[in-house]
């Protein structure tokens, strides 16, 4: 039996939808099409495989906080199937609302012999661990002053910073939580600290996803930096370092679809003030997803094998899936 979607899930899937729309139009009216047609038809594809290369390192060194997370609770789960699951959840981020990628990401290590629960908390602890360097980066950039002649950039950087302080303490310390809090609140932040938990005597391991998350970030901002020097728009990689994760806070903001139109303006808002044409800004938003499109791809490319022969649930499952949980090894 299927149910109709809430009012809720329709008016966010309108708002989305929406905002895609007037962000597109927004940009259509700002910049010449063929220009920026020309932009793109003209690089050279050594600057697209840049883009590429800085997922692949991202890819690997997820793989890596993920393995040293299951490793940490007992369980392997082998490198080539996380890379694997990262690559599908991927491509079903693509279509699904925010918060898809993560869903399917658990869906999928669940069925490994990490089972529901495991998974849920090293995606957890995963999460937790990558908020601290995260809002480390975007608070510093907030107090250099790179970030004061963009108010928008500089109160994602703040509110970002502050929300993920308080849901690193409450998710680690668990205290109760008053009354007035809404239910759908309390709830998923008591899911996080009863995840948080089962990690919670293995510091080694925190600390390591937490080291690794700091290059992951690097990364990020290299690839910008990179692009801005080939168009003939150099910046300083401080700036850069203070920019990007600001403009990434706003990207994934859950209002687009997949990002859709609010990536580029981002870009084109971030990048005018700072003597970059539009053209310039929109096409550098554009070839920097070529890595995330390239990733998506591959796990598009992975359902298909699944379709035409391979099982679904990898071999190592244990037998029954997740109704096993907690007892595969």
């Amino acid at each position: 039996m299927k149910f109709a979607p809430g009012p809720s899930r329709v008016g966010h899937r309108v708002l989305r939808i929406a905002v895609t729309v007037c962000a597109i139009w927004w940009i259509l009216s700002r910049i010449q099409v063929d220009q920026l047609g020309q932009m793109l038809t003209a690089t050279e594809w050594p600057v697209f495989a840049v883009p590429i290369a800085g997922i692949a390192v991202n890819t690997a060194l997820l793989s890596g906080r993920l393995a040293v997370l299951f490793r940490a609770m007992g369980v392997r789960v082998g490198g080539n199937r996380i890379v694997d699951i990262l690559c599908r959840s991927a491509f079903a981020g693509m279509a699904l609302p925010q918060g898809g990628v993560d869903i399917a990401r658990g869906t999928l290590f669940a069925q490994t012999k990490a089972g529901l629960n495991r998974s849920i908390a090293a995606l957890v602890a995963l999460k937790l661990t990558h908020f601290p360097i995260l809002a480390a980066v975007l608070l510093a950039g907030a107090l250099s002053g790179v970030l004061q002649e963009d108010p928008l950039l500089f109160g994602a950087a703040c509110v970002y910073a502050a929300i993920a302080a308080v849901v690193v303490v409450l998710a680690w310390r668990a205290p109760a939580l008053p009354a007035w809090v809404p239910v759908r609140v309390s709830n998923a932040l008591n899911a996080f600290a009863a995840s948080a938990r089962q990690l919670r005597d293995h510091p080694m391991a925190l600390a390591a996803s937490m080291l690794l998350a700091i290059p992951m970030v690097m990364v990020n901002c290299a690839v910008v930096w990179f692009l801005l020097d080939q168009f003939g728009h150099p910046m300083s990689f401080g700036v850069v370092v203070a920019l990007v994760p600001a403009m990434d806070v706003l990207i994934l903001l859950p209002i687009s679809v997949a990002g859709i139109g609010v990536r580029e303006s981002v870009f084109a808002i971030a990048f005018a003030s700072r003597g970059v044409s539009m053209d310039t800004a929109i096409a550098i938003g554009m070839i920097r997803w070529t890595g995330e499109l390239t990733r998506a791809g591959i796990g598009c490319m992975l359902w298909l094998l699944t379709a035409v022969g391979r099982p679904l649930i990898a071999p190592e499952a244990p037998p029954g899936g997740i109704e096993n949980d907690g007892h595969g090894q």
